[in-house]
């Protein structure tokens, strides 16, 4: 009797602890569906910065919800893998042809960049400004570059700028207001626009502010 009762008792606890482990594989799996379900809803969102964001987010959560059980758990995963896999197969295509872009931008600026070190200068103060503004311009309008070669091509352009700006015979504020305007325009190829930009652009302008003050 005492083996009947201890034999009942074991199985009885058997089943509820299995009973546990599946309602909690159950709310597991429903969990894990609401992840998938958020996940291909955004598979095909065309703001792919954000979203990346937001999928990376989802991808932590999946990692912090528990075993959904021995036949759902691996469907569940492939299900999840496949729409985080079709939007990072998006973002790796768009990728690429930002950088195809910004090499052909590198080709065009740089042509342009010799042009515009080779320049020679006519005419009074304000034509000569003029150009070099003009020629600035057009370089800046060229588009971003790879971000590994960035720094290199923006100093030797701005450089070559500085050393025009120095031999023309103008005023000092409509040098420096050239030469300000000049470097605003080269911070739009920057590396990493949301960040660099805007502490370059607040520093330039407090800048511009400044020499404005200075003359009124």
């Amino acid at each position: 009797d005492d083996f009947n009762g201890l034999r009942k008792e074991f199985f009885d606890k058997r089943k509820a602890f299995y009973g546990t482990l599946n309602q909690e594989a159950k709310v597991h799996a429903d969990k894990k569906r609401e992840l998938i379900e958020r996940a291909e809803a955004m598979k095909d969102d065309p703001n792919l910065e954000d979203t990346k964001e937001k999928l990376i987010k989802l991808q932590r959560e999946w990692k912090s919800v528990g075993y959904a059980g021995k036949f759902a758990d691996q469907k569940l995963w492939k299900q999840f893998r496949a729409a985080c896999d079709h939007f990072f197969g998006r973002l790796d295509a768009e990728k690429a042809k930002e950088d195809e872009q910004n090499q052909a931008n590198l080709d065009v600026k740089q042509k342009l960049l010799r042009e515009f070190a080779a320049l020679k200068l006519a005419g009074d103060g304000k034509e000569a400004l003029k150009l070099v503004s003009e020629k600035a311009k057009e370089i800046n309008a060229a588009g971003p570059v790879p971000g590994k070669v960035w720094s290199k091509f923006n100093k030797e352009f701005l450089d070559a700028a500085k050393a025009h700006l120095d031999k023309i015979k103008a005023s000092e504020f409509a040098i420096e207001k050239a030469w300000l305007e000049i470097r605003m325009g080269a911070v739009d190829g920057a590396r990493d626009p949301e960040t660099f930009y805007k502490k370059e652009r607040d520093r330039l302008n407090k800048e511009r502010n400044r020499l404005v003050s200075e003359v009124t």
